[in-house]
């Protein structure tokens, strides 16, 4: 998602947080610091669960981080009610940057 914003491609950058955000809906809150990032990760992680988001903003969030404009895009774009957690891996944690 990271990458289509710095690309200047916002309408690929929305289709991938939607996807995204249906296979773990806790990973944005990290990104844009709703929440803090625990200093550790967790040991293990769920998919879908908040402990695959902190392994994500452990990963990625160094890469947002450097990018404020980024963050406020993705502050900016409020989740829609069909927007939910399925459960699944958010498979692109590592490569949306």
């Amino acid at each position: 998602m990271l990458a289509r914003l710095l690309a200047g491609d916002e309408a690929a950058a929305a289709k991938e947080l939607r996807k995204e955000r249906k296979m773990n809906k806790h990973v944005e809150a990290y990104l844009v610091g709703r929440k803090k990032t625990p200093k550790d990760g967790p040991g293990y992680y769920s998919p879908g669960e908040p402990s695959e988001a902190i392994v994500c903003a452990h990963e990625i969030g160094g890469a947002w981080t450097m990018y404020r404009k980024a963050i406020d895009w993705l502050k900016a774009r409020k989740p829609s009610r069909k927007e939910s957690n399925a459960g699944k891996v958010w498979h692109n944690c590592l490569c949306s940057t």
